[in-house]
């Protein structure tokens, strides 16, 4: 039970968000505020969902669980590759001026901000959470250029990469220096021995951008 014609979508709630906050301040730490994470989900709250799926037959319950969320920011073309490469970093997106206007025909790249499974209920959630996704853009006439996905841990690269998502070069190290947490970008091309080598007693935290580069044709068939 639990395959993705099953789901329920609902608008994502503040206590999740809450909690999605939360876990990424712990596992990552990257300058991003409260504000800004909330800006990105009323922004497109289309591509900011919780998921659920009705209960077993007999259960007491008035509400379904939330069993999964993601957050996913659709970027003009130029945002997004500019993303890709670390010319704009995450935290920096403003939906004020990156996001596409609806029935726009924009090019856009979706990128992943979060996507959990909160329940093993859940079938296939990273793969049925990105064709929902993708099918929300397509509603809106975006013309959907890829995904992308700053991941945090190996846990998540490897998800990514079982989707066929592929390293685009650029990667992120918040390295202790003189007691303060400072990023030092490693841009496509550059190479991590020097930070790896260097710094790797100091290192408290890595991420590497990755990517899927499709048409709509084969983002659907995901």
């Amino acid at each position: 039970m639990g395959h993705i014609a099953e789901w329920l979508s609902e608008p994502m709630t503040e206590d999740v968000l809450q909690k999605i906050f939360m876990s990424d301040q712990d596992m990552y730490p990257a300058p991003l505020t409260y504000a800004r994470l909330k800006s990105w989900v009323d922004g497109c709250p289309d591509l900011s969902r919780c998921f659920s799926i009705p209960p077993d037959t007999g259960k007491d319950t008035e509400r379904n669980e939330v069993a999964g969320a993601i957050i996913v920011l659709p970027l003009i073309e130029t945002a997004w590759r500019d993303l890709l490469d670390g010319t704009l970093r995450e935290t920096d997106i403003d939906p004020s001026v990156m996001f596409p206007p609806d029935d726009s025909s924009s090019a856009v790249g979706l990128h992943v901000f979060h996507v959990e499974r909160f329940s093993e209920r859940l079938k296939g959630f990273a793969t049925g959470s990105l064709k929902y996704a993708h099918d929300a853009a397509r509603t809106k006439q975006w013309d959907v250029l890829g995904c992308s996905a700053l991941t945090a841990t190996e846990e998540g690269t490897r998800s990514f990469q079982r989707l066929g998502f592929v390293a685009t070069g650029y990667e992120e190290f918040w390295v202790e220096i003189n007691c303060q947490i400072t990023l030092v970008p490693v841009y496509p091309g550059q190479g991590a021995d020097l930070v790896t080598k260097s710094e790797k007693a100091c290192i408290k935290g890595k991420a590497h951008m990755v990517a899927r580069f499709s048409n709509d044709k084969d983002q659907a068939s995901h």
